[in-house]
This record gives C-alpha cells, structure tokens and sequence, in this order.
C-alpha cells in the first residue's frame, strides 16, 4: 500500500494506530512506515472515546484524532 501511495498520488502513506499492542503492532512500528500512535488515555472507558457497547472510536474520539493526524502532517508534534 506505501508503494501505491508514493508511486501513485505522490505521497506518504500514514497509518493510525489505537493504543492496543500485539505482535503485529510492534512489526508495523518497526517497518519504516509513518505511524501515529494515539495516546493510551484514549483507552479509559471514563473519557467517552468509545462508543459504548461498541468498542469503536466515539465523535470524541474521531475530532481529536483528525487534531493528531493534521499536527503529525504539518510537523506541529501531539
């Protein structure tokens, strides 16, 4: 997917990740690829980043990734 990314639109593939780590996790981290990593406390289930019952990102949770993801892009850090 990177090489279509970068051969084909001429750019960079990002891939966002949730704070929940496994073998496959790590093997992504160490592939070269961009990644972002949202923060842990997106886990608590008293922050309401879930939809309940669900276990899917919440409104919440969507708007302040869309912030992450932008500040990642234009370089402005978390």
């Amino acid at each position: 997917m990177d090489a279509v990314v970068r051969e084909k639109y001429n750019s960079k593939l990002t891939i966002v990740i949730w704070p929940v780590f496994g073998p496959y996790i790590y093997k992504i981290l160490n592939s070269g690829l961009d990644v972002v990593v949202i923060p842990r406390y997106f886990l608590s289930d008293d922050l309401d980043y879930k939809i309940k019952y669900d276990g899917h990102p919440s409104a919440k949770a969507n708007k302040e990734i869309a912030e992450i993801l932008y500040n990642h892009i234009n370089g402005k850090g978390s």
